[in-house]
């Protein structure tokens, strides 16, 4: 009788850790989507997940690097500024909070350019899963303000706020 209560727990920790294993095989697929611009729409490249990074990391990563060599040649490009660093300061409650470089605060875009580059951020970020909106940050600071007409950015913004939707 010991032997069989022994032998079914060891079947029932089996079946959990499978359902632990396909749950987080989930939440880090290998891949996730950066959005360019390309043509006038925002438009999403896949970039590899290495096993060791966070999507959010990878994602802020690719971000910042731009499109690359090949994908500049088929038309895509970036609105966020050359040498913009940021990091993620945290990721809570579906909101995720990043913190950029003074660079990107000192972007000089009209309002067409600001809503391309707020949408490949807020686009690439959303794509995550567990991730509703994004609250930007300039140097620690709150509410930037982003490009030459000063667009002020007072909440986190949804896929919604970027695409009228």
């Amino acid at each position: 009788m010991r032997k069989l209560i022994y032998f079914l727990l060891l079947i029932t920790a089996i079946i959990l850790l499978g359902f632990w294993a396909a749950d987080r095989k989930e939440e880090q697929p290998g891949k996730i989507s950066v959005f360019f611009p390309k043509n006038g729409q925002i438009l999403p490249v896949e970039r590899a997940l290495p096993a060791d990074k966070l999507p959010e990391e990878q994602a802020l990563e690719s971000l910042l690097k731009g499109p690359s060599a090949q994908e500049k040649a088929e038309g895509f490009f970036t609105e966020i500024p050359s040498g913009t660093r940021g990091k993620v300061v945290l990721n809570e409650g579906g909101v995720i909070t990043i913190d950029f470089s003074k660079e990107l605060g000192q972007y000089g875009g009209g309002t067409a350019r600001v809503q391309a580059l707020l949408s490949q951020i807020v686009l690439t970020f959303s794509d995550i899963k567990g991730i509703d909106s994004v609250k930007l940050l300039i140097s620690g600071k709150e509410g930037p303000a982003l490009g030459s007409e000063g667009f002020v950015i007072e909440k986190p913004l949804s896929k919604r706020d970027v695409q009228g939707n």
